[in-house]
């Protein structure tokens, strides 16, 4: 991201905490997202605070600013940016850093932010994605996303070999090559 790219997206987050919030809270909803981790485990597979129905927002991640660096969901066309409150720092989510994701958690529009409680990576320059957590067995290596099923990775790049228990993202059909893929922890 240019620098006068994340200068318009942090004008447009304050722009979005001046009105109050007012155009993220057009984006959420309570319904639960396929595929977000379930309550009461976070998204990277630890205990999470439990919430049940928690707002949503799907976006492309930027990490804007001087490091640390702000988060911003950029949301295309559907509105207005929204500022990320990951507190405590979360590694994974900074790693999915211009991904596009879901994230899960609270929106507080007084405020002027959501605070993101886990996340799922949905895709990566517009091609499907899924994250998870590699397992390997004798028949080869496994990703297994947040909702607990298993996704056989038929072709897995050399990377993954030594990284059985990292949290992993997989751009494309799972039976051949990935069209992307990256590490969100290790």
């Amino acid at each position: 991201m240019s620098a006068r790219a994340a200068r318009a997206a942090l004008r447009a987050v304050c722009v979005a905490v001046a009105l109050g919030g007012c155009a993220a809270r057009t984006i959420t909803s309570r319904a639960p997202v396929a595929g977000a981790p379930a309550p009461g485990r976070g998204a990277s597979g630890g205990a999470s605070s439990g919430l049940a129905g928690a707002d949503t927002a799907r976006g492309v991640l930027r990490v804007a600013g001087p490091m640390p660096g702000t988060l911003v969901l950029e949301r295309g066309g559907r509105g207005a940016p929204i500022a990320l409150d990951d507190q405590p720092r979360d590694p994974a989510l900074r790693a999915a850093d211009g991904l596009e994701v879901m994230v899960r958690g609270t929106l507080q529009p007084a405020l002027g932010r959501f605070v993101v409680a886990g996340f799922v990576v949905r895709a990566v320059d517009g091609v499907a994605a899924l994250d998870g957590v590699l397992e390997r067995d004798a028949t080869g290596l496994w990703l297994r996303p947040a909702d607990g099923r298993r996704e056989r990775l038929v072709a897995p790049p050399a990377a993954f070999a030594d990284a059985v228990g990292a949290r992993v993202y997989w751009a494309g059909p799972r039976d051949r090559p990935p069209v992307a893929y990256g590490f969100l922890s290790r």
